[in-house]
């Protein structure tokens, strides 16, 4: 290869603790990426994995072998390691690659192009001549390349270049195509971020410049964004990204690590955010918009038209499916608008309806305990039970009090529901209940005042479901940053599903609780009155 191209990105460095290879590619995998065994490097100090995407571009996964202590003092193996252009690098993405020519002598080569550069625009960019490299692959398929690093400026700022002496698939095997598939969507690499000081800018940017052979597309005193090639796509590639720190979270990096890459960008399908690698940040783009992908083809074949066809015609045709393409996708756009509005709205009605029913619940927590104090003062100016002596003959039997005072006078709750009130008094025994506390007067009064027909149970059975609106609210508001965390990349109404569906299961919707479930049928709801009625008596009574 003999091309003297210089703006190709190639591959992006990424390092792990020493023999964590399998480890990383693990983790990868969670990440959403499809990752490939690599191999050992010729050296023997490194091995790798690798990330292989669809614009050409990889992820290399690499670790060293053995940690510096592994190698005797004062070996060769020893020196190699400590001396290896990695050995001070911390975990996390630490250099990228550009993509050479494979040549390793003679004024073609990378090496003499880039310092021939950095003469005539005094940058004073140094990069080292060419230098044979390899790996050999699982499969026993040995790879030859030539490396050339900067001899001067900040590595893993300024890129080293590869240049394939064997074949660039053997190197990185794009087939068969489930090698370029991802879970991730990640078709390509939209951007390297690389971070510096305010001091370094200036003097990387040039280098920088030089190296890439073109100006930066912008360029301002903190920022500087160059324009890249992949091997796939020469057009719209990837984007290289000089900045000084904007955030705490990159002050710090440029603090503790230097200039360095701070993020890599992939463009997917449709996942977007921020994630990190397991020493690195990750972020998601979504590739241009699909209208206009699919608009593409149809504006082709407008500026295209087919051989003996009626350009005009075509030319319309195109254009109408240019206006329904646009309408489709401002009608999306207005939908997923008056869904959001409408859920605004609804949220803000859930507000004052809790509040209303707030305030109905405190008054009628209010006229419940002054219907107590009232029952107390009855019971106890009421006189005390005196049993006494059955008297001779048939004896007329005593009517049983019914109602709120029924428990003042003596009776209890079967009085209250019986309807067997011609039974002598001698035959039936009479239950007493006592009451201690606002709680428990509370709860006695609740189910003497209770009506127990038919009809007025089924209405109380249907009372207990109460709207869980307000609850609900509660709970979205709490859960909607968790779950935009666990499931990052969706539309607000997606996650309001989401959320909606726990809410069902979960025990602070009003129907989950102790009452009945949600999905309680009208005898269930029937039967849980008569257990709880069942409950106070058994509480309350008179031992």
């Amino acid at each position: 290869m003999s091309n003297s191209s210089t703006n190709t990105l190639d591959h992006i460095v990424h390092l792990t603790p020493p023999g964590s290879v399998e480890e990383t590619s693990q983790q990868f995998w969670e990440l959403g990426f499809t990752v490939i065994p690599g191999g050992t490097h010729a050296d023997g100090l490194t091995a790798n994995a690798l990330v292989v995407l669809a614009d050409g571009v990889y992820l290399e996964l690499i670790s060293f072998t053995h940690p510096v202590s592994y190698y005797p003092s004062g070996s060769p193996g020893r020196v190699a390691r400590e001396s290896h252009r990695w050995a001070s690098k911390s975990s996390g993405w630490i250099d990228f690659a550009f993509l050479g020519n494979g040549l390793q002598t003679g004024t073609n080569c990378i090496s003499n192009i880039i310092n021939d550069r950095g003469k005539q625009e005094g940058s004073n960019v140094d990069y080292n001549p060419e230098v044979p490299g390899g790996r050999k692959r699982p499969d026993g398929k040995v790879l030859n390349w030539v490396i050339s690093s900067p001899g001067s400026g900040v590595r893993g700022a300024l890129p080293f270049f590869c240049g394939d002496v064997t074949p660039r698939e053997w190197r990185v095997p794009s087939d068969p195509p489930p090698n370029i598939e991802h879970l991730s969507t990640a078709k390509g690499i939209s951007h390297i971020l690389v971070l510096t000081s305010p001091e370094t800018f200036p003097s990387l940017t040039q280098q920088l410049t030089t190296v890439i052979g073109t100006p930066a597309i912008s360029s301002t005193s903190r920022e500087a964004i160059w324009q890249l090639e992949a091997v796939h796509k020469k057009r719209g590639g990837p984007k290289l990204i000089l900045r000084t720190a904007r955030t705490e979270g990159e002050t710090s990096f440029v603090q503790e690590v230097g200039t360095g890459i701070f993020e890599v960008a992939f463009s997917t399908e449709g996942k977007e955010g921020n994630t990190t690698s397991p020493y690195g940040r990750i972020a998601w783009t979504i590739k241009s918009a699909r209208v206009r992908s699919l608009l593409n083809p149809i504006t082709c074949a407008a500026k295209m038209a087919p051989k003996g066809g009626n350009a005009k015609k075509e030319s319309g045709r195109a254009k109408k499916a240019e206006n329904e393409a646009n309408k489709k996708a401002q009608e999306a756009a207005d939908k997923e608008r008056k869904e959001a509005e409408k859920w605004k709205d609804g949220a803000k009605t859930a507000k004052a309806s809790k509040q209303e029913k707030e305030d109905k619940r405190q008054a009628d927590l209010a006229r419940k305990a002054e219907n107590a104090r009232l029952l107390a003062e009855e019971e106890a100016a009421a006189p005390s039970k005196v049993k006494s002596a059955p008297k001779a003959g048939k004896s007329k039997p005593t009517p049983k009090p019914a109602g709120p005072g029924a428990i003042a006078a003596g009776g209890g709750l079967g009085a209250v529901s019986s309807a067997k009130d011609d039974v002598p008094e001698e035959k039936k025994e009479i239950e007493s209940y006592a009451a201690t506390g606002i709680d428990n007067a509370l709860d006695l009064l609740e189910v003497v005042n209770a009506k127990m027909d038919k009809a007025s149970i089924g209405q109380q059975a249907a009372g207990i479901e109460r709207h869980p609106e307000a609850a609900f609210e509660a709970y979205q508001e709490r859960e909607l940053p968790k779950i935009k965390i666990e499931h990052p990349g969706l539309r607000l109404q997606q996650y309001k599903d989401l959320l909606y569906k726990q809410f069902q299961k979960s025990p602070e919707n009003p129907f989950n609780q102790t009452s009945v479930a949600y999905d309680a049928t009208k005898e269930q709801k029937v039967k849980a009155l008569e257990d709880k009625k069942a409950q106070v008596e058994e509480r309350l009574k008179e031992k």
